[in-house]
C-alpha cells in the first residue's frame, strides 16, 4: 500500500458551537492511514463559567468509543496559550479502525468558535487492520530476522451451528467478493 497523505478537515474554519453539549465529528475510517497531524484552535469562550474540552477518540466498530493513549483526558487549547493566538498541534498514531474528534462545552449558555484541520499520514492503520509489512532495517521484525507477524485466518474456525440451523460462515470465510461488495456499498 503506498504511503499517501490526505488533507482532512475535522471542524471547518470557523465552526461555532452553542450550548452545553457534546459535539462529535463523523466517524472516519482510518484503516488506510497510520497517523494524523492536525491543528486545533479555539477562540474566546462566551457564557457563564464556560468550559471547552476536546477528546480524540477511536473505535473498532464506530459504536463504542475509547480515548486514545496519547490523549487520555480532554484538552483545552487555552491551557497552553491563554492568548488563543496559536493552534495546538497534535500528532496522533491510529490504533483502531475508526477515529473522531469530540468537543464538550460546559457551563451556562456556552459559545465557542473553533477549527481542527491537518493531514492524514499514509502507511496503513494500526492494530489488526494493518497489512503485514516487510521488515525494515532496525525494526523489531528485522531484529527477529523475518517479516511482521500476520494472522492466519485459515486457522480460525467458526463456532458450531445451533441445533436446527445451518452453520453461518464469517465474512472473511465467504471470499473477497463480500469485502468488495461492502466497500462499493459505502
Amino acid at each position: 500500500m503506498p504511503n499517501v497523505d490526505a488533507a482532512i478537515v475535522f471542524l471547518p474554519r470557523f465552526s461555532t458551537l452553542v450550548g452545553a453539549s457534546s459535539f462529535t465529528t463523523q466517524p472516519l475510517d482510518v484503516s488506510r492511514f497510520a497517523s494524523a497531524q492536525f491543528q486545533l484552535w479555539r477562540g474566546p469562550l462566551r457564557g457563564t463559567d464556560p468550559t471547552f474540552l476536546c477528546y480524540l477518540e477511536e473505535s473498532l466498530d464506530a459504536d463504542h468509543w475509547v480515548l486514545g493513549p496519547s490523549t487520555p483526558t480532554g484538552y483545552d487549547p487555552g491551557t497552553d496559550d491563554p492568548t488563543l493566538t496559536r493552534p495546538k498541534l497534535f500528532s496522533y498514531a491510529f490504533r483502531l479502525r475508526w477515529f473522531r474528534v469530540r468537543v464538550e462545552l460546559g457551563g451556562t449558555d456556552p459559545v465557542a468558535t473553533c477549527w481542527a484541520e491537518g493531514l492524514l499520514r499514509g502507511g496503513g492503520g494500526g492494530g489488526a487492520w494493518a497489512p503485514p509489512r516487510a521488515a525494515t532495517s532496525g525494526s523489531p521484525a528485522a531484529r527477529r530476522g523475518g517479516a511482521s507477524p500476520s494472522i492466519d485466518l485459515g486457522a480460525i474456525t467458526p463456532p458450531p451451528a445451533a441445533p436446527g440451523r445451518s452453520p453461518a460462515l464469517p465474512l472473511w470465510a465467504q471470499g473477497s467478493s463480500v469485502f468488495e461488495q461492502l466497500e462499493t456499498a459505502r
